[in-house]
């Protein structure tokens, strides 16, 4: 077991390195995304890690990529499109809040694993739903700025611009479900093989179903919150003498409306949180009606 934590923590370190190399995060996100996989590897084994490492590479690479594909899009594209508010150029890397925001209740959920063999099929399916919505969240925005369709406005279904805090799409709702996928088939993938160690997953093919429902599930109705949340409550800032808004500050920005307090850090916490709820819900409601 000694042995298993050393390289756990090897192995944390290598990644931590190579995402701080691709510009994924910050210096001190990037200790602090170290500690988070170290906690996950030695927790919740290889399985889990590997599920988190796959939606997070895949995360930073659309989001390195964005720019260059809304470029390519708006270029090739026969409208006349408005840019005030598209966003070109990329959110990384990313901040020590921002990790810490996204990877608190999934640490939270691998630390409960720490003394168990066995995991119960409710707790994976929180930890898959919890891994869906926060990547998924980040998904469906960077798809937004590149999907052929407008986007609309959840509650009202108006049609607004791209960029639109909020708005979603087809495509993007269809990401944030592609991501609780991803998440449960590269778990129950690798469950099936030597690098579930130290943990055993019995998993047959109708837990695995449940957790690939629950899981993308989870994705979808977190990054659904997400959007609502965004919409109604989060404070968003309009730069001076420009029609744009973002949920982000700057010295040169006024509040325009909504909770200055519920900054999008805190939303993507709530997002989370409603991932993993949602999952462990689904799972627990499909585990009592199938009687698994």
């Amino acid at each position: 077991m000694n042995s298993y934590i050393l390289f756990s923590l090897l192995v944390a370190a290598i990644v931590s390195w190579f995402v701080y190399w691709r510009g994924y995060l910050t210096w001190p996100a990037t200790i602090l995304a170290c500690i988070f996989a170290s906690i996950i590897l030695i927790a919740s084994g290889p399985a889990i890690g590997l599920s988190v490492g796959t939606c997070f590479f895949i995360t930073g690479e659309i989001s390195r990529s964005t720019p260059l594909l809304t470029q390519h899009a708006n270029k090739n594209s026969q409208k006349i499109i408005k840019l005030e508010s598209v966003k070109l150029k990329t959110d990384l890397p990313r901040d020590f809040l921002q990790v810490f925001a996204n990877g608190l209740i999934l640490i939270v959920l691998a630390m409960l694993s720490v003394n168990s063999d066995n995991h119960q099929l409710g707790q994976l399916a929180a930890i898959l739903g919890c891994i869906g919505a926060v990547a998924g969240d980040t998904w469906a925005s960077d798809a937004g700025f590149i999907a052929k369709q407008q986007p609309r406005m959840l509650l009202t279904g108006k049609l607004v611009s791209v960029g639109t805090p909020g708005a979603v799409t087809k495509s993007g709702i269809f990401l944030t479900g592609l991501s609780g996928l991803v998440a449960s088939l590269v778990f129950i993938l690798v469950s099936h093989t030597p690098l579930s160690f130290p943990h055993k997953f019995d998993l047959t093919f109708t837990t695995s179903m449940i957790l690939i429902i629950s899981a993308v599930c989870g994705g979808i109705f977190g990054a659904l919150v997400d959007s609502i949340l965004n919409t109604s409550f989060q404070g968003n800032y309009q730069a001076k003498n420009m029609n744009s808004e973002s949920p982000k500050e700057t010295s040169r920005s006024d509040s325009v409306k909504g909770d200055i307090w519920l900054s999008n850090n805190l939303i993507n916490f709530i997002n989370s949180i409603v991932g993993a709820a949602t999952a462990w819900l689904m799972c627990s409601l499909m585990v009592m009606i199938l009687r698994v």
